[in-house]
């Protein structure tokens, strides 16, 4: 567990605490854990991995952990990382640098104090990190480093003006031509990537299911 703890990134443990409290309720996670809710959330690695093996038996927190890595790799191969005879980019590189490169792929973008926080590492650290391992082995490999340092750019997400941070190479990617399902309990989730489609957040969804097949309609 402690190998994939390293890359479970600070939203999707925040996702599985709050999974597992709604299941067995704060209470019996604080006395098995010895520590209070808040404090597991900002707990070390090891405290997280003992949480998972504990609760390791819950489907939809094995489904909610999977979906993260899943979506991590789409990614990677859209961005070239895991073609099909090509080394690895990540192959031998330290815990930190991977952690790095991960959170980057959550946020799209992150300035030096976060991305800090979210490793684990000094400023130093980080920085020789990128600038010792990250961009020279991807610029070896892909031909272009996979990060950027901007002084300012638009996030085009959330429309505001980001100063001084690191953002991944390319927009965050999406996927393409994929549908994932999954059994969560009483529902069953289906995700779709649809990258030329606009949609809204917000959107009127319909379905039936005949024969062996769903048919889901989405209203524009």
């Amino acid at each position: 567990m402690n190998n994939l703890v390293k890359y479970i990134y600070k939203d999707l443990k925040e996702k599985i605490i709050d999974l597992l409290t709604s299941y067995y309720g704060e209470r019996e996670i604080e006395e098995r854990m010895d520590f209070k809710i808040s404090e597991l959330k900002q707990g070390s690695d090891e405290t997280f991995s003992e949480l998972l093996s504990i609760y390791s038996g819950n489907e939809e927190l094995r489904n909610l952990i999977w979906r993260g890595y899943a979506e991590f790799g789409y990614a990677l191969r859209r961005l070239g990382i895991s073609a099909p005879r090509q080394k690895d980019l990540m192959d031998g590189w330290d815990d930190k640098s991977k952690a790095i490169l991960w959170h980057l792929y959550q946020r799209r973008y992150a300035n030096i104090v976060e991305l800090s926080e979210a490793v684990c590492a000094s400023h130093y650290e980080v920085l020789s990190r990128l600038e010792e391992v990250i961009i020279p082995e991807s610029r070896r490999i892909l031909g272009e480093p996979i990060v950027k340092f901007e002084q300012s750019k638009m996030d085009i997400v959330s429309g505001k003006k980001v100063c001084f941070s690191w953002w991944i190479a390319e927009e965050r990617p999406v996927l393409s031509n994929n549908v994932e399902m999954f059994h969560e309990g009483e529902r069953i989730l289906i995700i779709a990537g649809l990258p030329d489609v606009k949609l809204p957040d917000q959107i009127d969804v319909s379905a039936r299911f005949k024969n062996g097949v769903l048919e889901v309609a989405i209203k524009k």
